[in-house]
């Protein structure tokens, strides 16, 4: 969602009065310190506006094929008979 600049700076005046009429110091720095905030926020959308965009490229997903992936079947083996084996177990030395 975009905020216009006018909106921005209706914020402001509002914030300006408030800082005007606070009771007491800290509350007017608060006002003072929203303002500033705001400052920068006008200033930034400004640069951003100013800088030359690029268009994205964006990625050829569509022209791409789909390939689908070779399916590979389970092979049922015996246990591998060695004669040299002490055991049937992995842990038979």
């Amino acid at each position: 969602m975009e905020v216009s600049t006018q909106k921005v700076l209706k914020k402001m005046e509002d914030l300006l009065l408030k800082a005007k009429s606070a009771p007491s110091f800290e509350k007017q720095q608060a006002y003072v310190l929203a303002i500033k905030a705001l400052c920068e926020l006008i200033a930034e959308d400004e640069q951003l506006a100013e800088r030359p965009t690029v268009p994205l490229r964006q990625p050829d997903i569509d022209r791409q094929p789909i390939r689908q992936m070779p399916t590979t079947e389970t092979v049922i083996s015996k246990p591998m008979s060695l004669e040299d084996a002490n055991g049937s177990s992995l842990l038979d030395f």
